[in-house]
């Protein structure tokens, strides 16, 4: 009868730390969350896989304050990537004037609302289109606000 106990109480323990782990391991290989007042990109890295493909990146801005708008410029290496468009389907920003505008080897990206409510928290401000330039393994472009 104390074997069969042990047996239970060490099968309780081991589902236990097996639980435990399973709900640790998934928050720690997601993308940490950014501060407050922070714009960023998501994915944070990515790659067009030898130039085949498009790669979508969203902008985010995460916002203590109710804000009314945002202008973004985005400066990269044109000889390995260009950022050829911006959509604003699921803005936060949805009655402003929205504007992409192209100056060869930086972007800027606006939006905006009129009327509030004025977004506050973590909010899409645009997916950006990335398209791959140069396909050597060689050739790396970071994107910087």
């Amino acid at each position: 009868m104390k074997n069969k106990r042990k047996i239970a109480l060490s099968g309780v323990i081991a589902l236990a730390v097996l639980a435990a782990m399973l709900t640790v391991v998934p928050s720690t290989l997601a993308q940490p969350p950014y501060p407050a007042n922070s714009t960023y990109f998501l994915p944070e890295n990515s790659t067009g896989v030898y130039c085949q493909n498009n790669t979508i990146v969203q902008i985010r801005v995460n916002t203590t304050i109710p804000c009314r708008g945002v202008t973004v410029d985005i400066s990269f290496d044109p000889s390995c990537v260009n950022i050829t468009a911006a959509d604003f389907t699921d803005s936060a920003w949805v009655n402003g004037l929205p504007a992409f505008a192209h100056h060869g080897n930086w972007v800027r990206i606006t939006n905006s609302n009129f009327f509030a409510p004025y977004p506050t928290g973590d909010n899409l401000l645009a997916n950006i289109t990335l398209h791959c330039k140069n396909a050597t393994s060689d050739c790396t472009s970071a994107l910087n606000f």
